[in-house]
């Protein structure tokens, strides 16, 4: 409380101790003062400042034993020091918790005066010698029932006007920081100054009511996994799943919609927080959706009993939105990123294309580059021609490419077939694997077909990237047939002069000459697919090694990812 606030109530006090014919002091939880006392009773004061045991230290030691009261109560302030002296303390309380207590006397009860006499002429009593206890006595009325009720009746209604103004500044209080801190999170996920775990962080300092706060992101299939997670002892749950349905995080993620729960520490539907030793007995969980569809969940809770505020609630609701805001707009940004990237891997390897004189390495070109984009395990080119036709194969064992070949040429190379569908398809293969499969097309005329084992997930982008491929491979099958594959062609006359450069574009330096000769070995094995480790087992050599290798022709090559250094490869004359 500031200094105004301890001003007005301080007059408040003195008002009603005015009115109850009682001295009135405002206590903390641990029974320090916050007020000055507002004296009305003469032998109040003597006891304050005369006793021989200090008041305060006295009150003190008999707080922790009134903790728990909610109502105003009538008791024996001081046995055995002052017996008979009764006091009054009420419990100013604010969202269910104590934040001062209201003392209240000294009243002498009708029926006690002749012991507390008594003890005041007893040299050997607790009064100690000196100060007028007994003219001071004889000064205090006696109190009966109705003087008692009466008084309790005063005290509760000065104890609700000081609990209206405490919460409405608690609220106002309370407002104020949500709006700073709607306002501060806005600005760092606008500005990307910070990421989830810094949002939760300062989610979890203002809101002192709970103990811990997370999220969990959707995996694949129906799990959530908690991936980032902010608060005391909470660290446990940091990479635990859980299923859709299961437990109170699981309904949300079920159900789409917010919950709070209270009361849950032998609730069985808590099971997730008990396994990993998080209490908990107040929890809340909320949606972070996209397109309609639950992409995350935020989450938090206390293990401190009591309810969930609609505070609470409101702000938990306004982080969850500004946190699913920052986290569509990362995933928008990974997408644009990858689409950039798509589009200058498929520039690259379009530009590979048209310099690619024979069909045989065309497949390859497209095996190689299929399997790296869209992450597969195995990838199949069938180029048709009147014989059995060309093909090339990642992944196949000889009676795989043969089962393949025949069922491709059933599909798409019979007579029947030649009106198939352009866009890619999914289907089994022969041995029981999907595929991704889709006929190179020119013209409506089927020229060839192109299989990648399907990936666990596919994303939309990758899809568009693989129809774009199969889409160029037409084309420049089409260019290899006519310009390159057909003897009878007439070539240009010699006084044709050489193509040059458009302005602005330079031709391509042989970068393949600058590579050494171990570090064209280990581009021959990427281009086959390998990963590092399998890299450096073939070649008897460190995955460190490797790594420098691979960086060392990125560096020469002037490219920055395998896809790219593979096509590179094949436009410098690799495999012809």
């Amino acid at each position: 409380m500031n200094s105004h606030h301890l001003e007005l109530l301080q007059n408040l006090q003195d008002a009603y101790a005015s009115l109850c014919n009682l001295s009135l002091l405002t206590l903390d939880p641990e029974g320090h003062p916050l007020t000055q006392l507002s004296s009305r009773c003469p032998l109040t004061d003597l006891v304050v400042h005369a006793s021989s045991v200090p008041f305060y230290e006295r009150v003190r030691a008999l707080l922790p034993s009134y903790a728990h009261i909610e109502e105003p109560i009538y008791f024996d302030a001081y046995p055995p020091v002052h017996r008979g002296l009764r006091c009054f303390l009420a419990p100013v309380r604010v969202r269910e918790e104590t934040v001062m207590f209201l003392l209240g006397g000294a009243v002498v009860e009708r029926g006690a005066r002749a012991g507390i006499r008594a003890d005041m002429e007893n040299p050997e009593g607790p009064y100690p010698p000196g100060p007028p206890w007994l003219e001071t006595l004889a000064q205090v009325p006696d109190w009966d029932e109705a003087d008692i009720a009466r008084t309790r009746q005063h005290l509760l209604k000065m104890v609700e006007l000081i609990e209206m103004a405490l919460t409405a500044q608690y609220h106002e209080s309370r407002h104020q920081q949500h709006l700073h801190l709607i306002y501060d999170l806005s600005t760092m996920i606008e500005q990307h100054e910070s990421g989830c775990y810094e949002v939760l962080q300062r989610y979890e300092t203002i809101l002192q009511e709970i103990d811990f706060c997370g999220l969990a992101r959707k995996q694949e299939g129906e799990r959530y996994e908690v991936f980032k997670v902010f608060g005391d002892n909470s660290h446990t749950l940091l990479g635990k799943t859980f299923s859709t349905g299961e437990g109170f995080l699981g309904q949300v993620a079920l159900t789409g919609r917010a919950g709070s729960w209270e009361h849950l520490t032998r609730d069985p539907r808590a099971v997730f927080f008990n396994a990993h030793d998080v209490a908990v007995d107040q929890l809340f969980c909320y949606p972070i959706k996209r397109e309609g569809r639950v992409m995350a969940l935020f989450f938090g809770g206390s293990a401190k009993s009591g309810p969930i505020y609609r505070d609470i609630q409101n702000l938990g609701q306004i982080v969850a939105t500004l946190l699913g805001a920052q986290m569509v707009n990362q995933t928008l940004q990974r997408e644009m990123n990858d689409r950039m990237m798509t589009m200058t891997t498929i520039l690259e390897i379009f530009h590979s294309l048209t310099v690619v004189s024979d069909s045989q390495t065309l497949l390859t070109i497209l095996v190689d580059t299929s399997l790296h984009l869209l992450k597969s395990s195995f990838g199949v080119a069938l180029l048709r021609r009147e014989g059995p036709g060309e093909i090339v194969t990642r992944g196949l064992d000889e009676e795989q490419e043969r089962l393949f070949r025949a069922d491709m040429v059933a599909r798409f190379f019979a007579q029947e077939s030649r009106a198939v569908g352009a866009g890619p398809t999914v289907l089994t293969t022969p041995w029981g694997q999907t595929a991704l499969v889709a006929p190179i097309l020119y013209q409506q005329d089927v020229l060839g077909v192109l299989a990648i084992g399907l990936p666990e997930q596919l994303e939309p982008h990758q899809r568009g990237l693989f129809t774009s491929l199969v889409t160029m491979a037409g084309l420049t099958i089409h260019h290899v047939r006519t310009y390159h594959e057909q003897p009878t062609r007439v070539a240009p006359p010699p006084e044709t002069p050489a193509p040059v450069p458009a302005p602005g574009k330079q031709a391509r330096p042989d970068r393949w000459a600058t590579l050494s000769a171990r570090e064209k070995q280990v581009l021959e094995l990427v281009v086959k697919g390998l990963s590092n480790r399998e890299i450096a087992e073939q070649l008897f050599i460190s995955d460190h090694t490797v790594k420098n290798h691979i960086t060392n022709i990125f560096s020469k090559l002037g490219v920055t990812d395998r896809v790219q250094a593979i096509t590179r490869a094949y436009e410098s004359g690799y495999g012809r």
